[in-house]
Parts: structure tokens; C-alpha cells; sequence
């Protein structure tokens, strides 16, 4: 195998490998496989994600005859990736507001409090006091500005 180059461009990492390139880029990216033969085998691709997935996800890529690799995540890192996969999910929400997405962020909201050891009846509880004390958001009201309490 020739001796790997790596050039840095805009969109990511270009590596080059026997005069075939594989380009790296954060997210949703797809590469060629970098293990490939060069032997004139049809060059396999594969999308890198390292993202949480549901959890049927892998049997679902599976089952579709596509090959997938997966990993558990430690508890600490699972905790930030449930973070970052709320922050998706909301931006999907906002991008499309229906059922489908806010089932999907709910079903976020509900891994972290399992997580955090908080159960679904205390967050409506909770919910509920605050609704209570302060309202909710169902009169569209707008604070523009405000004096500080006395």
C-alpha cells in the first residue's frame, strides 16, 4: 500500500490511498470504505454517524441488508449524546412541527429523566405546580421589558 497523504480542504479531510480519495466530514457523511481492495472490486460505501439511535435502529439496517457497526455508550457519554440527540430531534420539530417530531423529542425528555432517576409522574406533577403558579403558554403573551422587583 502507498504511503497515505492527508490534505485539509473546506469541506474535511481528503485522504488519498492508491489514487483513490476518501473524504472524512463531521455528521451525516458519506466515505468510501478506506479497506478497500483496489484489485478492480466495486468500491463498498458506508454513512459514519456516531450518533445515538434508537434502539431497533441496528436490526432495522440489518434487516434492509445493509451492514451497520455499533457500540454501547458509557453512562457519561450517554448522557451527552441524549443532549445532543435532543437538540436534533427540537431542530427537527421546528423545521416540521407535527406529531411525529414532538413524539420524538418526548421520547428524549423521557430517556434523560430515566437517566436522571426522575419518573414521568413526577415531571407532570411538577408541571402541573408550575402551570399553577405561573401559567402556561396558551394567551401567547410576549415580555418585552420589565423593572426590577422591589
Amino acid at each position: 500500500m502507498k504511503r497515505k497523504k492527508t490534505y485539509e480542504t473546506a469541506s474535511g479531510t481528503v485522504l488519498h490511498r492508491d489514487g483513490s480519495h476518501v473524504q472524512v466530514e463531521i455528521g451525516n457523511t458519506e466515505k468510501l470504505n478506506p479497506d478497500f481492495k483496489t484489485s478492480g472490486e466495486s468500491l463498498k460505501k458506508e454513512i459514519i454517524y456516531n450518533k445515538l439511535v434508537r434502539d431497533k435502529i441496528p436490526e432495522i439496517i440489518r434487516g434492509n441488508g445493509a451492514e451497520c457497526v455499533t457500540r454501547i455508550a458509557e453512562k457519561d457519554e450517554y448522557e451527552k449524546l441524549l443532549y445532543v440527540k435532543l437538540h436534533e430531534e427540537a431542530n427537527e420539530l421546528i423545521e416540521t412541527p407535527c406529531a411525529e417530531e414532538i413524539a420524538d423529542v418526548l421520547e428524549v425528555i423521557e430517556a434523560i429523566a430515566k437517566l436522571k432517576g426522575i419518573g414521568i409522574d413526577d415531571i407532570k406533577a411538577i408541571k402541573t405546580k408550575k402551570r399553577l403558579e405561573n401559567g402556561s403558554f396558551n394567551k401567547r403573551i410576549v415580555l418585552e421589558s420589565a423593572t426590577p422587583d422591589k
